[in-house]
């Protein structure tokens, strides 16, 4: 896992350093979104390995027992980082969907202003959905039914009221990118025709991407709705088994993002092939034409110390 938040990252970093290139691939407002995104799907990530993981593992049990930061920090961070986490998809697609639809007003509307604007919403709706929790009790113990220690909400109302926020979030996502894929199935439908494959090529793949995300939020989705009747039938166990759940499903979401724009940019594709390979193996690596060549750093010092 730490590998594939070190690829976000250099990824991030690169957007980043190329976003004033006239010749930039990407435009500033998906910069933008896909750093943001970046840290949150980080947070969450850690959250879930944090407030999960870790006690299903006895690992830092006796300092969640002892201080209750902990348990204050799940309030604040575990639901509204997936909340925002789930929001930034949303958008990222939504981002993607306005680019192949309407590429003439895309950048002239989805400029840095908005993006920034959409960011501000997205934390501010995220947390007041869960203002609630704020002043809720928030509890670390140990459930014989499960046997593992958790962190838990004891107010079942507020309980359920956490996960039908989620869930929300979740069902208006399907909603949504059910409905941009519809529409860009239908304008781009001529792209299934054999000739035109590797001409549209990136709308294809933002497509199943789309889909991707929408199989993603429905897999989230089910599992919420199953968590809720658990809570409500005070099933214990099976609360404990879409919790664990959660660790898988959340940080999937997350690696959409990443491996997307890896698949959409050769350029990047190629630029982050040089970085890595120049790492592990202490090589140069130099650009000639489509292919990648690395040379030695002592051929590299003996290049030089000829010239």
């Amino acid at each position: 896992m730490e590998n594939f938040f070190i690829l976000y990252i250099l990824i991030c970093i690169y957007l980043v350093y190329e976003v004033k290139n006239p010749n930039a691939h990407f435009h500033s407002s998906f910069v933008i979104h896909f750093t943001f995104n970046a840290f949150f799907d980080l947070l969450s990530t850690v959250c879930v390995l944090v407030f999960r993981r870790l006690p299903q593992w006895e690992l830092a049990t006796e300092y969640f027992l002892t201080h209750q930061s902990a348990a204050k920090a799940y309030k604040v961070l575990f639901f509204q980082s997936m909340a925002i986490t789930i929001c930034g998809n949303i958008i990222m697609a939504s981002n993607r969907f306005f680019a192949l639809y309407n590429p003439l007003n895309y950048k002239r509307i989805w400029n840095v202003k908005i993006s920034f604007i959409i960011i501000i919403f997205q934390v501010l709706i995220c947390y007041a959905s869960y203002i609630h929790i704020l002043c809720a009790k928030t509890v670390f113990k140990y459930d014989n039914q499960s046997q593992s220690y958790n962190f838990s909400t004891p107010d079942k109302t507020l309980s359920l009221t956490n996960n039908g926020v989620l869930l929300f979030f979740c069902i208006f996502g399907i909603i949504m990118l059910s409905v941009m894929n519809f529409l860009i199935s239908l304008k781009f439908k001529h792209i299934f025709n054999k000739d035109d494959h590797n001409k549209y090529g990136s709308q294809i793949t933002m497509l199943i991407f789309m889909c991707l995300t929408t199989l993603f939020l429905i897999i989230t989705s089910v599992q919420l709705v199953v968590r809720s009747i658990a809570i409500d039938t005070n099933n214990t166990f099976m609360k404990y088994t879409m919790n664990n759940y959660f660790f898988y499903s959340i940080p999937i979401l997350n690696t959409l993002q990443p491996y997307l724009i890896l698949i959409l940019s050769h350029q990047l594709r190629k630029d982050v092939l040089k970085f890595l390979c120049s790492i592990p193996h202490k090589k140069i690596c130099t650009s000639n034409g489509d292919k990648v060549k690395a040379i030695s750093l002592n051929d590299h010092n003996n290049n030089v110390m000829r010239k």
